[in-house]
């Protein structure tokens, strides 16, 4: 009967130890992948202070253009993503 305690704690040992490593790998990457995605946003604002003016846009066409933008990049993303991966990218 004890055995079955000493593989739940060397089971739970390992468990910790893989989160660790796999949080000290992410965390970084994560934290790289925010920064960027906040510097993008921030330029994208910059850019719509002057092209709004330019083109003629208001700030509610401007942000239909953004979300629709985003929309498709997500709705189409994911399955060309996959798609490359079954077919390959030639």
């Amino acid at each position: 009967m004890n055995e079955g305690r000493e593989s739940d704690s060397a089971k739970s040992s390992m468990e910790t130890t893989t989160i660790r490593r796999a949080a000290w790998f992410l965390i970084p990457f994560l934290m790289f992948a925010y920064l960027v995605s906040i510097i993008d946003r921030v330029n994208v604002g910059f850019a719509a202070l002057q092209m709004n003016k330019d083109l003629g846009l208001t700030s509610s066409v401007f942000g239909l253009g953004g979300g629709l933008f985003f929309l498709t990049y997500f709705l189409f993303g994911v399955p060309g993503n996959l798609a490359l991966q079954r077919f390959g990218g030639r």
